[in-house]
């Protein structure tokens, strides 16, 4: 399991030290720096704490609003880009962390409950 972990923590690093963690950290300052890009953000991640609260239709609608409202924006868009790579390269390694885990030939993606 030390095998483990040390790897785990070079992979932590190798991610924090990626281009996609140094686009979105610019990305992010960008927006912050901005008054009105700075204030959607900050609506945004309300609506979406709201949202993951109470799963509200009305919170939905509010968050997409200042969702599209974010995108229309330059720094917004590079925000919004930033985070679909990094997300993007983080589903890869999981993807790749699965293959390795599952048994040859098998795939528990659309498994519904098998015993291997």
């Amino acid at each position: 399991m030390e095998k483990v972990i040390e790897k785990a923590f070079e992979l932590a690093k190798a991610i924090a030290e990626s281009d996609e963690i140094r686009e979105l950290r610019m990305a992010e300052r960008s927006l912050l720096s901005n008054p009105e890009t700075y204030e959607l953000f900050r609506e945004l991640k309300q609506f979406e704490q709201l949202l993951n609260l109470t799963n509200s239709e009305e919170y939905r609608n509010k968050y997409q609003k200042t969702l599209e409202k974010l995108s229309e924006t330059e720094e917004g868009k590079k925000y919004i880009e930033a985070t679909r790579k990094l997300a993007q390269m983080i589903d890869t390694v999981n993807s790749i962390l699965q293959q390795a885990i599952e048994p040859q030939g098998h795939s528990c993606s659309g498994c519904s409950g098998c015993q291997i």
